[in-house]
């Protein structure tokens, strides 16, 4: 196995860069929480990074909009946002780097700040979560 995921898309260089949001869509499907983490969004220096994981694969996108949450009643799913930068205390953070790794099972990326906080999301089987 290889330590390095396949990465579609461009990583950014985020090093020194201050996290201004980092919020989770999740996905629910009948009134049930069916992916607690759908799609990670991350706001560094005014950009947004859509951040996306798949059978192993991470999806690594510029957005040029902020996310929203969305409905979509004709086929009974949401898709709430989450505001884990606020929840983790990592708003105003300087993210000191980020490493992608292949795992068993998947994939996963994690976030190391200066202050010494991490944030770490893994996939494995198609389930994203956030490891604590």
């Amino acid at each position: 196995m290889s330590d390095s995921p396949e990465v579609i898309g461009q990583p950014s260089v985020l090093a020194g860069a201050i996290c201004e949001q980092l919020l989770c869509q999740q996905y629910w499907y009948c009134g049930e929480l069916t992916a607690e983490i759908n799609v990670v969004f991350l706001r560094f220096d005014g950009v947004w990074h859509r951040l996306c994981f798949d059978c192993g694969i991470i999806f690594w996108r510029i957005c040029d909009a902020p996310p929203t949450s969305t409905e979509a009643p004709e086929i009974g799913a949401s898709y709430p946002l989450i505001d884990l930068g606020t929840q983790l205390a990592l708003r105003g953070e300087r993210l000191d780097h980020y490493d992608m790794k292949t795992i068993q099972g998947g994939s996963r990326a994690e976030f190391m700040f200066s202050s010494g906080h991490a944030v770490v999301f893994q996939s494995i089987n198609d389930i994203t979560a956030l490891v604590k």
